[in-house]
């Protein structure tokens, strides 16, 4: 009797009657159906795509700190070469007492102070004022020393106070820009006491103004007290606890 080949027939047959399908294990089937639920998944690509923007958000963000700290620290090298290189090129002022003339009881007597410049460049637009004038010692405060000087000064008073001296020419290394100043005769009895030198001297004070070849303003102050070795054996001049100061930059 002939065998029915019609379950082994219709067994290779697809859904749509068409032949020649290969046969699909049970584990296989498996595996290929979980792969297509998963990819398929809307939560599983709404998640996915919300992690790689979250990492690359983060990785925007490191990357523009370490760029943003970069430059600053460029930006702050850079401040601190050109501050180094000012330093270094400018002109620095400063002043040297040059002593007093004619110092007596009965005649005018004359003091200078003498603004020299060390650096590589000169120093520009000069400018200073001078003021003399005899006073306590110790100073029993700390005066600006701008306004020593009364309003209504006694006749033998030249009051030099803070005259400006206008040098427009710069002020180069080994010249020097020299400030003037007097006082009329200072009579006797002040005269004694400034030559004692216990309980007087004779101040002179004053201001130069000045810039660099970069053009930045500076300045410096000086204040001495001359007492009569000071003058006469030209010993080195004491210098006041106050009014002796500069720009600092």
């Amino acid at each position: 009797m002939p065998e029915d080949n019609s379950a082994q027939s219709n067994a290779a047959v697809g859904p749509e009657g068409h032949g020649d399908i290969a046969p699909v294990s049970r584990g296989e089937a498996e595996e290929n159906s979980g792969k297509c639920k998963c990819s398929q998944s809307p939560y599983f690509s709404k998640r996915t795509k919300d992690l790689i923007s979250l990492f690359t958000l983060i990785a925007v963000s490191v990357y523009t700190g370490i760029t943003i700290l970069i430059l600053c620290n460029s930006t702050s090298q850079l401040a601190v070469s050109r501050d180094n290189e000012k330093r270094s090129l400018r002109a620095y002022a400063f002043p040297t007492p040059g002593g007093v003339e004619n110092f007596s009881a009965d005649k005018a007597l004359s003091t200078t102070v003498i603004a020299k410049t060390m650096g590589a460049t000169p120093a520009y637009k000069i400018r200073g004022g001078i003021s003399v004038q005899p006073g306590e010692y110790p100073l029993q405060h700390s005066p600006s020393l701008n306004v020593i000087v009364p309003k209504a000064a006694p006749p033998n008073v030249i009051v030099q106070q803070q005259e400006a001296f206008q040098n427009s020419a710069f002020l180069s290394p080994g010249n020097t820009f020299i400030l003037r100043g007097g006082y009329w005769a200072l009579g006797q009895p002040t005269f004694d006491k400034i030559n004692d030198g216990k309980t007087y001297r004779l101040y002179v004070w004053g201001r130069v103004d000045y810039e660099d070849v970069f053009k930045d303003p500076h300045w410096f102050t000086y204040c001495y007290a001359y007492k009569g070795a000071d003058v006469h054996e030209r010993q080195e001049v004491e210098t006041c606890f106050v009014h002796n100061d500069d720009d600092h930059h």
